[in-house]
């Protein structure tokens, strides 16, 4: 029996009100406390060790005012705490964020006047204080921005606050830091309860959209690359959708309306605890699962592409403890051929993102996750996915997944350099040097609506042609280096060859061929090693 339900959750309800009326805060606080009672061995407990520095939303003897919140640094005391889930914004409203930096860090110390506050922030303490917690972490306030060592230690560890918190309250409905979370909806006539002569009172409802199909307009915050770590992570989250509020932890989802439902999802991005398989027996659906999850992570946006690999790094921590394999900037060295397989998912045309134009493109890219300025001493390898920057897929997966995927090429070494804890993805060095069949051919660049492709001219009377990585480009001429098979398919890395460096590579797509082009294309391959940067 599903505890969480026991309470009706139209008691007290007022025609149209704010998720922060009387009556939807007593769910709320009917949720928390039966999952923290009853759900201690799969959700946690409701206190644990407190992130390095969290908002004190109670304020203290100097500061006994409602209108004023404190920064303090916690020495990971244990106690309570709320995270907060949400969006910076568009880049214009993103800079008027407010955060802790170096130089105000001892004011916001001191404390904070709660009406200079983002609206979010606003609701997110109101709520705090409704749910009789004491303490809030957001990044924005939590981290300093403008200090990369800080940063760095603290993005290591969100994956953690966000696991650790009491819950998390996710700003579902919000487009930016300015626009809340606490509406008012219509919950009228939503409900009708009548009774049948010789049956018990039934009730009618009205048919009110899931947590996963209300869609992307109505869910602002699913656009985040960020918040696929943050809903993974959690153990209880509380989302305030635009027409209700919705409860989730690893054991329940249930509705405001009261409706019983499945366990919400969004594609492969899973909800709380959902993040891997347990036990060392399910280690090979584990790569599967990743593969999944990084193809709903990859389409969603970040204001900084620096943080692509970043924004993953607490869930990868998590898959190695399971895998027990190195983390290669977003993919694994144990399963690493099964890792190159992904290819680009066309969605009209993108060009490359050079490093220097990628401050440029974050301006453009709404949903915002930070504002400090951007790590350019780093570079995600040109085989990892990351390097893309766009949503990307493993389209074989199903039959790669059932254990009929072949490697036919030797990986000779895998490794990459980091700046910083590995998950983290902060790569100074890479470097996979496979040895297998090479093939060449000229390139004739097209794009279709199946998107960017490069049609191998060399094989005049047959049509073979390769996924390209980008949009446009100058390449005129690649090699193929085949790499694995399946039932069906025979895959080959298109990479193109550095200038002047010898015998180093950049991937620039993959080529899935059936066994009449993979025929032409072996016929005249030749054994060579190769070393992809």
């Amino acid at each position: 029996m599903n505890r969480l339900l026991d309470m009706n959750p139209y008691e007290g309800y007022e025609i149209s009100q704010s998720a922060d009326s009387d009556a939807s805060m007593q769910l709320a606080r009917h949720w928390l406390d039966t999952c923290t009672e009853f759900h201690k061995k799969r959700c946690g407990p409701a206190s644990s060790s407190l992130p390095t520095r969290v908002l004190d939303v109670w304020g203290s003897d100097e500061l006994d005012d409602a209108d004023m919140i404190r920064l303090i640094a916690t020495v990971e005391n244990d106690a309570p705490y709320v995270a907060l889930s949400y969006c910076w914004g568009p880049p214009k409203e993103a800079k008027l964020v407010k955060v802790t930096t170096t130089e105000t860090l001892s004011t916001h110390m001191a404390g904070i006047l709660v009406g200079e506050l983002p609206k979010n922030f606003q609701d997110a303490i109101l709520i705090t204080r409704k749910l009789n917690i004491r303490y809030l972490w957001i990044d924005s306030l939590c981290i300093i921005q403008d200090s990369p060592l800080d940063w760095d230690k603290e993005a290591g560890k969100m994956g953690d606050y966000y696991e650790r918190a009491t819950i998390a309250l996710s700003a579902l409905c919000s487009p930016s830091s300015h626009t809340g979370f606490l509406h008012h909806r219509w919950l009228g006539n939503s409900r009708v309860d009548f009774r049948l002569e010789n049956y018990e009172t039934i009730n009618v409802r009205k048919v009110s959209s899931s947590l996963g199909s209300q869609g992307r307009e109505k869910m602002p915050l699913w656009k985040r690359a960020w918040v696929v770590q943050e809903r993974c992570l959690s153990s209880r989250i509380l989302h305030f959708g635009s027409e209700q509020m919705y409860w989730e932890c690893r054991q329940s989802f249930v509705r405001e309306d009261g409706h019983r439902a499945a366990m919400a999802s969004d594609g492969a991005l899973m909800g709380p605890g959902c993040f891997v398989p347990g036990g060392e027996r399910l280690k090979e659906k584990s790569y599967g699962r990743w593969y999944a999850l990084i193809a709903a992570y990859s389409k969603r946006a970040l204001t900084k592409e620096d943080d692509r690999l970043p924004a993953l790094g607490g869930i990868a921590v998590r898959f190695q403890k399971v895998t027990k394999s190195d983390y290669l900037a977003g993919l694994w060295k144990d399963d690493i051929i099964r890792g190159l397989l992904w290819c680009r998912k066309n969605a009209g045309p993108r060009s490359p993102i050079p490093q220097q134009k990628k401050k440029r493109l974050a301006k453009e890219i709404e949903i915002g996750s930070s504002q400090r300025e951007s790590n350019s001493s780093h570079e995600v390898p040109s085989w990892s996915w990351a390097a893309i920057g766009n949503h990307v897929v493993w389209d074989s997966t199903p039959q790669i997944a059932a254990g009929q995927l072949s490697a036919t090429c030797e990986v000779i070494e895998a490794k990459v350099t980091s700046l910083g804890p590995v998950h983290l993805g902060r790569v100074t060095q890479s470097s996979l040097h496979l040895r297998g069949f090479l093939a060449q051919s000229p390139l004739m660049l097209i794009t279709t609506h199946h998107g960017s492709q490069g049609h191998l001219t060399k094989f005049e009377n047959t049509r073979i042609c390769t996924t390209m990585d980008f949009i446009g480009g100058d390449i005129t001429y690649a090699y193929f280096l085949y790499v694995a098979n399946d039932t069906k398919l025979y895959y080959w890395l298109a990479i193109s060859q550095c200038t002047p460096s010898e015998g180093q590579y950049r991937r620039v797509g993959l080529l899935r061929t059936n066994k009449a082009a993979h025929g032409h294309l072996i016929k005249d391959a030749e054994q060579d090693s190769v070393t992809i940067i």
